[in-house]
């Protein structure tokens, strides 16, 4: 017999199999954060799946799980008990420190201390995400929606002044989370505003 989950899963795994197919959905509880996914017809590989992807808050930080599922309520109860159970292997420390290493749950702090920064030393932030990545077009990331996560996460741990040090220390994030070309991006554009004072 299946040990008894705790009772604050239960409003996510009724979320989860509530998903239409061609729809991302957000489930934002005090503790626990999930991302919902299901394809649109016509990829039979993921068939009667839902792709899940729950951050959830611990003592310290927060703990990560994602993979698909059957759309059925013993699977997805399945993926929140492997979520409870990853509460003691891996906790990734909050508020995100700048230059902290990459363990899949640092995109949205580092985007949101990458617009901070911008924003603190009158650089545009989405110029220089379109600079780098101009196949993307003029869609820069959901920069509310990545300062609402990281913010729900913990937050960020910000230095006291986007100098040399901090923008090197930021630009270590931006490569952890295989943003190369945005990092030369804004290291060109920061260190062009230090040489001018």
């Amino acid at each position: 017999m299946k040990s008894p989950l705790s009772s604050h899963y239960s409003e996510a795994i009724a979320f989860a199999l509530e998903t239409p197919a061609g729809i991302f959905r957000e489930l934002y509880t005090p503790g626990l954060y999930l991302c919902t996914h299901r394809e649109p017809t016509g990829r039979p590989q993921f068939t009667d799946k839902v792709y899940l992807e729950a951050f959830e808050k611990v003592p310290g930080g927060i703990v990560f799980l994602n993979w698909w599922a059957p759309v059925t309520r013993p699977a997805v109860r399945d993926f929140f008990a492997a979520l409870a159970t990853s509460r003691v292997e891996h906790v990734s420390p909050r508020p995100y420190r700048l230059g902290q290493s990459c363990d899949g749950t640092t995109s949205s702090p580092v985007f949101h201390a990458f617009r901070v920064a911008c924003d603190a030393l009158g650089l545009d932030a989405d110029d220089l995400h379109r600079r780098a990545y101009p196949e993307e077009g003029d869609a820069p990331p959901d920069w509310p929606g990545r300062q609402r996560h990281a913010e729900w996460q913990g937050g960020v741990e910000w230095p006291e002044r986007w100098d040399a040090t901090a923008v090197a220390r930021l630009a270590d994030s931006l490569t952890e989370i295989n943003n190369h070309r945005l990092r030369d991006e804004f290291e060109t554009a920061a260190n062009a505003l230090f040489e001018k004072t």
